[in-house]
């Protein structure tokens, strides 16, 4: 249960501070699909509308 709180506080500090309109649940998409590559790409991806 702890870790989901964490993952979902997580997800939610992403969010603000990106300034995303994306929902949480795109955002954790992009995220594991983009775990393995450099974060400008995964940062790239959030903020594009």
């Amino acid at each position: 249960v702890y870790l989901a709180l964490i993952s979902y506080c997580l997800l939610i500090l992403i969010q603000l501070e990106m300034k995303s309109k994306h929902s949480l649940t795109q955002i954790y998409r992009w995220l594991r699909v983009f775990l393995w590559k450099p974060s400008t790409v995964w940062v790239e991806r959030i903020q594009r509308e």
